[in-house]
């Protein structure tokens, strides 16, 4: 990089995104113009594999040195390579199975299909504890669940999973979630977890994943008011979380990453381009801007203007680059052949998650063993659900009526909005006669106030021997109803994890899975 200048350099360290399926004016100038080290993907990005590997390389052409191209792929609720990729269920989906083998050949199996299209970077797992304090909204069933050991060992399969496949990974959120209930996306949460607590729990994962190789390491936009009382700042800002307890107490040396600093816990407080800067100085070796293309130029502008005011140290800056660059080495694998990829057995091997994490939470009224398919389904499914701010998709829709349709099921679906009222009531009440069984699908119905009310309405309404709950994401909705009630939880609402449930109605198996956080009834 000696023949670079400054800024050529200071691109090196950028990770960027940008809008659409081809290469646009935007890419052109963040790969050509600003030299970035790194492109992130996201579904406006990924149509087929075809297409996809068609970008990557174009962008791979157009690059003066080799890209890291990422995306988060976690499976589950973020998920950017859709249909026709395999979509697999999420953290918590496995460890509902709690097969860390399995874990590991899910993540092998989505780097594979990334490495094919030209991604050599997942931005993943997801190494963060569920269920402390409430739980925060931004992580749910992303996380492997709430047991530290047991999220450790699913993490580190996952990590090596993914280099199985030759696909840098990348556990975030260090050093962990905690208590926050706020999601980042939105302002920035405080965990007043005490420091010793941090390090026998929520850092558990972390050093699994570091003693599993992990290549990347994301920090939170969280403020650690215990860990780091003496500035009120992100752990992306803190020289103490990212260099003295990540590099010299925890001993991590790859490259460690920010989340995207468009993010309202950032914003709030600073301009990307000055997070970026603060982020660089802490120990972040590479930054994250995702969409704004005046946000990315004036991003790399001040980190250069920041290496020679010496704002950020010449030595940090270099130690930065070089870490870039050995990661771009470590990853400069061939991409594979697309038909190389064996797709119907990623597609079973999703679909087998799917079956082995559907939880049977509660069935005292012995519901699922009536003949089901012999009564009217009335499916109450919710629209357009109140999405995460990590989430670039709203998922497949009810897809659970056409699998028990294929069945021979007479099926009546019913939507309901994010914010069930009296209207959504009365068109669910007209759609369900004395004979129906009714299935009442929730995505986090326990975070909303309208959405419980409505669970309230129905299990008033419908004798208990004729409603099932179906927990299509946080499992914690399945304790909206009595345990006289029956409830089953999914961990996402993937088209694999309905069409699970469906099996199981049409197979007669015993649910196995076991929800990986501890919840009362």
């Amino acid at each position: 990089m000696d023949d670079m200048t400054l800024e050529q350099q200071a691109g090196q360290l950028l990770i960027a995104g940008f809008d659409g399926p081809l290469i646009s004016d935007q890419a052109r100038e963040l790969v050509k113009g600003l030299n970035v080290g790194g492109i992130v993907l996201f579904s406006s990005n990924a149509e087929n594999p075809e297409q996809v590997s068609v970008l990557t390389r174009d962008l791979q052409q157009m690059a003066r040195i080799p890209l890291l191209v990422a995306a988060d792929q976690e499976g589950g609720i973020v998920t950017r390579l859709h249909t026709p990729f395999t979509e697999f269920p999420g953290a918590m989906a496995l460890g509902a199975v709690d097969d860390t083998g399995l874990t590991r050949r899910v993540a092998a199996a989505m780097g594979t299909e990334m490495r094919a299209v030209g991604i050599n970077w997942d931005l993943a797992p997801v190494a963060d504890l569920a269920s402390y304090g409430g739980g925060n909204p931004a992580i749910s069933v992303r996380s492997f669940g709430d047991s530290p050991v047991r999220t450790a060992a699913h993490v580190a399969a996952f990590v090596q999973g993914l280099t199985d496949a030759g696909v840098a990974a990348c556990a975030k959120h260090f050093p962990g979630i905690g208590d926050s209930t706020t999601d980042p996306h939105k302002t920035m949460p405080i965990v007043n977890t005490r420091t010793d607590l941090l390090a026998k729990r929520e850092q558990i994962p972390f050093k699994s994943a570091i003693a599993a190789n992990v290549a990347t390491m994301m920090p939170s936009h969280i403020w650690y008011a215990d860990l780091d009382p003496g500035r009120s700042c992100p752990a992306t800002f803190s020289s103490t979380i990212m260099t003295s307890l990540l590099r010299q107490q925890l001993g991590f040396d790859g490259v460690g990453i920010t989340d995207d600093l468009m993010m309202g816990g950032i914003t709030e407080r600073s301009t990307p381009a000055e997070a970026a800067v603060s982020a660089l100085a802490a120990g972040c070796d590479m930054v994250m801007v995702c969409h704004d293309l005046d946000a990315q130029r004036n991003t790399i502008a001040a980190i250069a203007s920041a290496v020679r005011a010496g704002a950020i140290p010449r030595t940090r800056f270099e130690e930065a680059l070089f870490r870039v660059t050995n990661l771009k080495r470590t990853t400069a694998h061939d991409r594979l052949s697309l038909d190389t990829v064996d797709w119907k057995s990623h597609q079973k091997l999703a679909q087998k998650v799917a079956f082995n994490a559907a939880t049977l939470v509660h069935d005292k009224s012995s519901l699922l063993t009536n003949e089901l398919l012999a009564h009217t389904i009335v499916v109450v499914y919710p629209q357009k659900p109140e999405l995460t701010g990590v989430e670039d998709s709203e998922g497949p829709g009810c897809t659970l009526s056409s699998e028990l349709q294929k069945l021979g099921a007479h099926v009546v679906c019913v939507t309901y909005g994010a914010t069930p009222d009296v209207q959504d009531i009365q068109k669910t009440m007209a759609a369900i006669s004395s004979d129906s069984i009714v299935f009442l699908c929730t995505i986090n119905a326990h975070r909303s106030p309208q959405q419980r009310a409505f669970v309230e309405i129905l299990e008033n309404k419908v004798p208990s021997e004729r409603l099932l709950l179906v927990a299509l994401r946080d499992p914690q909705d399945a304790f909206l109803v009595a345990c006289g009630t029956c409830a089953i939880a999914l961990y996402s609402q993937l088209t694999v994890s309905q069409r699970a449930f469906v099996q199981h109605i049409a197979s007669g198996k015993p649910y196995t899975g076991v929800v990986p956080i501890a919840m009362e009834a």
